[in-house]
């Protein structure tokens, strides 16, 4: 039985799957991040090395993979280092962004919308006749609208405008000045400019925004709101450029800001609407990493719309969530 390698990586950790051509997983790694706009090469590849490795390992024999889709945000940098790693152990190797996994794994469809938000954002479309549309994904300083980033930043001016009384009282002051392990307002600009503060700490702010929001916070409910407005502008821009709107299709909202639940998605499905009725708004039906092997199979042939292939990837991936 032929086996597929799915890798799915990001600024923080990189995830690999093995299965069958069943959809049975039957191998899990978990390792350090991957992302070449945040991660240096030599430290990517170290990653990329120990997970290839242990996935073989496992396998055991001189049995090679099948296919193997790398899907990891600016990858192809490094293609054809990248490429050889993996050739090592696989017959094809297939080198993504890491668009297409998670637009498999969130709709289960070759066609709809995501909306990614993240730590950063970006959205994919692609419409019944096939053709596709990306928006978004150009990082912190150019883009990255509505992710947590967004949010993070949006909750540091919050605090700096109730500050200086141009905006509202907030609970998030208190909360954040606790974050960075200060008494005063006045310290954050110290702490937010070093070195030590990067993108993933700013992101991780939008936690604070969260819990505040689920205790009635106005100020940080309007800033869940305000990033909810520029994820739906996403899907109008897709849903225009594609002409989706004589037929219905499925917008997700998936990544870390998605585990807002109703905070986040209530206000998106009420932008989504005002686009057209033909959108129907959902959640993720997998994880990206398992996505990552519907893209591997895609890519050799096989029908990632077959129910008992779905039911097997669902049901195995859940297996290593509750024992990992």
């Amino acid at each position: 039985m032929r086996l597929f390698l799915g890798i799915d990586g990001g600024g923080t950790k990189t995830e690999t799957l093995i299965c069958d051509e069943e959809g049975n997983i039957i191998g899990r790694y978990v390792g350090g991040p991957s992302n070449p706009l945040f991660t240096e090469k030599s430290k990517l590849m170290e990653t990329i090395r120990e997970l290839a490795g242990s996935a073989f390992q496992d396998i055991g024999g001189d049995k090679k993979i099948e296919y193997a889709a790398v899907c990891i945000p600016g990858i192809k940098l490094y293609k054809s280092e990248v490429e050889s790693e993996y050739l090592k152990y696989c017959k094809k190797v297939g080198i993504f962004g890491d668009d297409l996994n998670a637009f498999y794994s969130a709709l289960l469809k070759p066609y709809g919308i995501i909306v990614l938000s993240g730590t950063g954002s970006f959205a994919l479309g692609i419409n019944r006749e096939g053709k596709k549309h990306k928006l978004g994904g150009w990082g912190p300083i150019l883009g990255d609208e509505g992710s947590g980033y967004f949010i993070g930043i949006l909750c540091l001016k919050s605090v700096i405008k109730e500050y200086e009384e141009t905006g509202l009282k907030t609970t998030l002051t208190p909360k954040v000045l606790d974050f960075f392990g200060i008494k005063e307002v006045t310290e954050l600009r110290k702490k937010v400019y070093s070195e030590e503060c990067n993108r993933s700490i700013i992101s991780s702010l939008s936690k604070i925004v969260h819990e505040s929001a689920r205790d009635g916070d106005v100020v940080a409910i309007e800033i869940i709101n305000n990033a909810a407005k520029h994820l739906a502008e996403y899907v109008r821009v897709i849903v225009e450029k594609l002409n989706m709107y004589d037929k219905e299709y499925d917008v997700v909202l998936t990544g870390g800001i998605s585990n807002f639940g109703e905070l986040i998605l209530k206000p998106f499905t009420e932008e989504v609407k005002k686009i057209s009725d033909c959108l129907n708004v959902g959640t993720p039906k997998l994880r990206p990493a398992v996505g990552s092997l519907l893209v591997a199979m895609i890519e050799s042939g096989i029908d990632i719309e077959s129910e008992s292939i779905l039911k097997n990837l669902h049901d195995s991936y859940k297996k290593y969530m509750i024992n990992s």
